[in-house]
Parts: C-alpha cells; structure tokens; sequence
C-alpha cells in the first residue's frame, strides 16, 4: 500500500473520530445548559405553588372554618398566567392524592425520599412521549405539592440537532476525505520522483538528480538527495579512476618483468645451447647481469612501497642540514662522475620523520635528474624555511616533462621516455616510492618543468614536532 493511502487512512478516521467526539460534547453541553435552566424554572414554579397553596389554606381554614374544598383553596391561587394548566398535584401526610388537575399518572419516587430535612426534590419523567420534570416540594404540615414541567422541546431539539450533525459530519468527513486525500498526494508527489531517480541511479545512470523546490522537509530530502548522488558519482569515478591505474599497473608490471625475463631465458639458452667464444659468453652474462639487476631493483622497490603501506614508521626530529649532508655524501661524487655539476644549499631548519626514508626519498629524486641529464648540466639541492614549515628541491637541467605528462609521474610504471628510462635500468617506481614516502610525512610533492629545459621538483614538510609516530598504513 503506497504511503499516501497509509496516511489517509489513519489520517481520517482520527480527525473523523475528533469531530464526533467534539460534536457529542457540544450537543450534550447544549443539551444540559437548556435543561438546567429549564429545572431552575420549574423548581422556582414548584416553590411558588407550594407557598401560594399553604397561605391559600390557611386564609381559608381562618374565615370559612373547614367548609371549602381543595378546589377552593387551589382556585385562590391558580389562576391563568400564574401557573400552566394540568400541572399540579397535591398529597396530604399520607400520601393520598386530595387534588390534581391532570390526568398524567407519573410515577414520581422523590416524594418518597421527601422529609421534613429535605424538603424539595425534582425528577424527569417521560411519558405518552413527552418529558417533563417533576418538582415536589414538602410543607410543614405534610402535605406535598408536585408540580409537572415540560421540556420535550428541549429533548427534541437534542436529537434534531443530533440528526443534523450526523448528517453535517458526513458531508464534512467526505469533503475533509477528498482534501486530505489531494493535500497527501500533492505533498508526497516529489517521493515518487525519489523513486524513480533511484531506479534510474541504480541501473547505472549517475547524471540524473531529482528537482529540488521548496523548504520543506521533502525539498530538504530532494537536496539531501542531490548531495548523495554527487557523492556517489564522485566515488565512483574515483573507483574508476582507480580501477585504471590498476589496470594500467598491471599491465605495466607484466611488461616490465616479461622484457627482462626475455632477456635472461633468451641469452641463458643461448649459453646452455650454442658454442660461443669467451667473449660472447661474458656478452650473454653482461645482459643477464644487468636485467637480473634490473628485476631485483623492481622487486627492491615494490617490497619497499608494500612495506610503507603496514608498518608502523618512528618519526623523529631531523635538522635539515644534517640530512642534507648525508645525501650530499652518498651522490656528490656519482653525479660528477656522470660529468654534470652538484650544487647544494640548505638552510638551517627542522622537519620531522624518518631519517633513512628521507635519504631515500631524496636520492631518488636526485638519481631521476642525473638520468635526465646530460654531461655538464647541474643537479641543484637545497631547502628553505617557508612559512610554519620546511620545504626541499630538486632540479635538474634536462630534458623536462610536457605539462600534460606531470600529473602522471606518480603513476606506477609511467615513464616519459620509456627506452631512455630502461637503458638507465629505471622501472618507472622511483617517483612512485617518493610520493609514498612524502604522504607518511605529510608532505605535499609538487613538479614543475618545461620540455627541454629541466624539472623542478618541490617537497613542502608541515610544521616539525620533536617527537612523534605515525601510521605507515
């Protein structure tokens, strides 16, 4: 059952329910405020007649002396718009009826319970289909006078307007059915949208969003909505984003162990098979050589970034200079023996992490500049304090990057100059490694370079601390 008719089904009846309960009350409230009033006015009747039958009496006993009837007495007093006609009755001590002129026989049980303490009481009486309240009032000397007092009226306007109400409630309640039915309906059409947009979202279509009107609580959810779908879309060009790379490293990876191992089974049979010289022979062990070295450094590297993403690594503080020198003393002499110039300047200053991760980080970016360039360009070191934090560069003056290609260089596998990069027996990790390394500092790498002209890479650490440790994973 769909949500609008859940409403409108518990919706109705309740305020159904409501107005019946609220039109019982007024009617019965109605109903006892007429009546009261019509009880006060026939208790004002009762004591009157009562009061006017005792003085009558005793006039009468004082100057006629016995000789009269009650009619004589009665007729004293019941005179025409003093009292209605055919409401009295009057009971001597013992209860006989000595007067009535009425023929409406109503068993009244009040005058039973009537005594000289209590000496007025009143009881509503139907009878031939009429109502009426009775009123009896107790004299001193026994007798009672019973007055009749009739308020059918007010019992037939009860019902007539109970009648009417029903017949108003019905009218009400199908109007009120058809109102709440179209204001559910008009107000729940934007979850049918929901729906739909859902639908469409789950079978794959991540660009379509649902039309947001309104504040209210279903224009909230509308946004609220929007705000998951873009998410979603987000996440899951990410996921695609990254399934790619994926895909891209491993078919890299395969790439990069199948030319290697071509190498080595090829010069290997070569050795097992065929009569070569002395010469050919350390021909076939030099290229085995080389491609075994060049699969341990890939083995080396990818254990090394596997390693980063679940051990635990101790970060300390490390004075820049000190760090400097230690990588100065490691590829000072490796880079004039390749023929270029090596500069350095590093300001004092501190940063913190892990020492041998950060020689690593370093070397490998020096090591990619050397093997861009070429006899007699410079390998520029150096760092500088920038604002809470410390920041390092490395540049070079060789061959550079396209600017399209440097978002890529962190890609595992990527290599601009793919036959270059071999020759030099790269595998496309070492920037790959740096920025691994980078993140568990966190420290932003950044590049810069012109085609041609050489590559500027910057490495921005946050403000150091003297102690600390840091999840690796």
């Amino acid at each position: 059952m769909k949500l609008s008719w859940k409403l409108f089904f518990i919706t109705t009846p309740v305020m159904i329910l409501a107005l019946t309960f609220f039109g019982m009350w007024l009617i019965h409230a109605t109903f006892s405020d007429s009546l009261e009033k019509e009880i006060a006015q026939c208790s004002l009747e009762n004591q009157y007649a009562a009061t006017s039958y005792i003085l009558a009496h005793r006039a009468y006993e004082d100057t006629l002396a016995g000789r009269f009837t009650e009619e004589d007495v009665v007729g004293g007093f019941h005179e025409a718009g003093s009292e209605q006609e055919g409401c009295l009755r009057i009971y001597d001590a013992g209860g006989e009826v000595i007067y009535e002129d009425n023929g409406l026989a109503i068993p009244n049980r009040v005058r039973e319970r009537l005594d000289e303490r209590h000496n007025f009481g009143y009881e509503i009486c139907e009878t031939r289909g009429e109502y009426y309240v009775a009123a009896l009032s107790r004299a001193e000397n026994g007798v009672t006078v019973e007055t009749l007092h009739r308020v059918t009226d007010i019992f037939r306007d009860r019902d007539q307007l109970s009648e009417t109400y029903r017949l108003g409630l019905l009218i009400a309640s199908l109007c009120m059915g058809v109102v709440i039915w179209a204001v559910m309906n008009l107000s729940l059409r934007k979850t049918a949208e929901l729906s739909r947009v859902a639908r469409t979202l789950a079978s794959g279509d991540l660009g379509i969003r649902v039309r947001a009107e309104g504040s209210d609580e279903i224009g909230m959810l509308a946004r609220d909505f929007n705000s998951m779908a873009d998410t979603m879309a987000e996440q899951m060009e990410r996921l695609k984003e990254e399934a790619a790379r994926k895909e891209r490293f491993t078919s890299a990876f395969a790439h990069e162990l199948k030319t290697p191992l071509t190498s080595i089974i090829g010069y290997s049979e070569m050795m097992a098979t065929m009569d070569l010289s002395p010469g050919e022979i350390r021909m076939c062990g030099d290229y085995i050589n080389r491609q075994s070295k060049r699969l341990q450094s890939l083995s080396y590297k990818l254990l090394g970034m596997s390693l980063m993403e679940k051990q635990k690594i101790e970060l300390g503080p490390i004075r820049c200079t000190e760090l400097a020198r230690q990588v100065e003393a490691v590829e000072k002499a490796l880079v004039r023996k390749r023929g270029m110039v090596w500069r350095m300047d590093v300001a004092e200053g501190w940063i913190t992490g892990d020492r041998d991760l950060l020689q690593s980080l370093f070397l490998n970016l020096i090591d990619n500049g050397v093997k861009a360039s070429s006899p007699g360009g410079v390998i520029l070191f150096f760092g500088r304090p920038e604002g809470d934090g410390y920041a390092f560069a490395v540049a070079d003056q060789g061959t550079g990057v396209a600017k399209e290609e440097l978002s890529r260089l962190t890609e595992a596998f990527y290599m601009v100059d793919k036959s270059r990069s071999r020759k030099e027996g790269g595998a496309g990790l070492g920037l790959t490694l740096c920025q691994e390394i980078a993140k568990l500092h966190g420290a932003a790498m950044t590049f810069d370079s012109d085609l041609g002209k050489g590559m500027r890479i910057c490495v921005r650490f946050p403000k150091a601390e003297r102690t600390g440790r840091r999840d690796g994973g």
